[in-house]
């Protein structure tokens, strides 16, 4: 029973850890300079913020931190119910399953496969801000009116859908590491090994 809770744990993890990054986020915007530009079409002046070489660095830095953060959570309560769940699948009686196997399997998780959670979750966040990173100078080049033809256009929406799926498949890759690293205990290489040999073999139905 305790483990339908913990998907509304992850939220509040979720939402604590987005609420302390915007607030640092927050004052890291507060520190550009403030200038103007104005429109010579227009005529109309508007605020334009400028940051400096260590102010965009942290800016990128913060972000990785985020993505790392919510992909950790999310790592973290995989484990946790992979592991509940093998502890029921293989065990000699249900009747010892019960909400403390959820507990157990948050205690032998943090004290054995944090690190293996960190390393899969820093995985994806430096995917995702390369990912993130690659649309923004899509959108810079769109709105400098480089893009404008589709010799251009189709390589950029091929890598913008090859990342996107990149992506998923190391999202998929690291939720089975996950789960042969509860059943066997196995490092975060060595159970993503063990995982792709796993779907390789069984393809057919991975595909279905």
């Amino acid at each position: 029973t305790l483990l339908c809770f913990l998907p509304f744990a992850q939220v509040v993890l979720f939402a604590g850890t987005t609420a302390l990054w915007l607030l640092w986020g927050v004052y890291l915007v507060s520190s550009a300079d403030i200038g103007s530009y104005t429109d010579p079409t227009t005529g109309f002046s508007v605020a334009v913020l400028s940051f400096d070489v260590h102010c965009k660095r942290a800016i990128l830095f913060l972000a990785l931190g985020w993505f790392w953060s919510i992909a950790l959570i999310e790592a973290m309560g995989q484990l946790v119910s992979s592991h509940s769940v093998a502890h029921w699948y293989f065990a000699a009686e249900r009747s010892d399953i019960n909400s403390m196997t959820v507990l157990r399997s948050i205690r032998h998780m943090t004290r054995y496969h944090l690190g293996t959670a960190a390393i899969g979750s820093l995985i994806i966040a430096l995917f995702r801000v390369v990912r993130i990173s690659f649309e923004f100078l899509k959108a810079r080049l769109k709105s400098k009116r480089i893009v404008q033809n589709c010799v251009l256009k189709i390589p950029l929406c091929i890598a913008s859908c090859m990342l996107w799926f990149l992506e998923r498949v190391l999202k998929f890759l690291n939720k089975h590491a996950y789960i042969q690293c509860a059943m066997f205990g196995t490092s975060f290489f060595t159970s993503a090994r063990f995982a792709f040999k796993l779907i390789v073999r069984n393809l057919g139905r991975t595909a279905a």
